[in-house]
């Protein structure tokens, strides 16, 4: 199973693009979807990057705000992970050695509870948290 860092979620909406990366598009044309999942909190961090596009840039908020209701939302509804006590409990033990950012550390305390592997492009921001990790740009 997966754990989608914002990241990747993000690369998802570029897939037919030129410009996208094409060891991500093998690796997106050939994953499983059903064994994705996302934090919570990529979704918070999706909903407050279109909400701050919506304010400078009318148009591409709404193609944003569209990906998302139309495609992310429908397709990962059951497949969102919320955080618990345990979780958060995780988080604060992960943040504390290593002052990371608050919502790398809950996404990675996500990943470590469910035995995930966590699926970014920076994988440098979660090595020190001992998440099996998986960088879909690299071969």
């Amino acid at each position: 199973m997966f754990l989608l860092d914002t990241n990747i979620l993000s690369e998802f909406r570029k897939l037919h693009h030129p410009a996208c990366s094409e060891h991500f598009k093998l690796w997106a044309n050939h994953v499983d979807l059903n064994l994705c999942y996302l934090s919570v909190l990529t979704i918070y961090e999706i909903e407050h990057g279109i909400l701050r596009k919506e304010r400078t840039d009318t148009a591409q908020g709404k193609v944003l705000r569209t990906w998302f209701e139309q495609k992310i939302q429908p397709e990962f509804h059951q497949r969102i992970l919320e955080i618990n006590s345990i979780i958060a409990l995780k988080t604060a033990q992960l943040h504390v050695p290593n002052p990371a950012s608050l919502t790398d550390s809950f996404i990675g305390a996500t990943a470590l509870q469910h035995n995930f592997t966590l699926v970014t492009r920076n994988t440098k921001d979660f090595e020190s948290f001992g998440v099996k990790l998986f960088n879909p740009f690299e071969e």
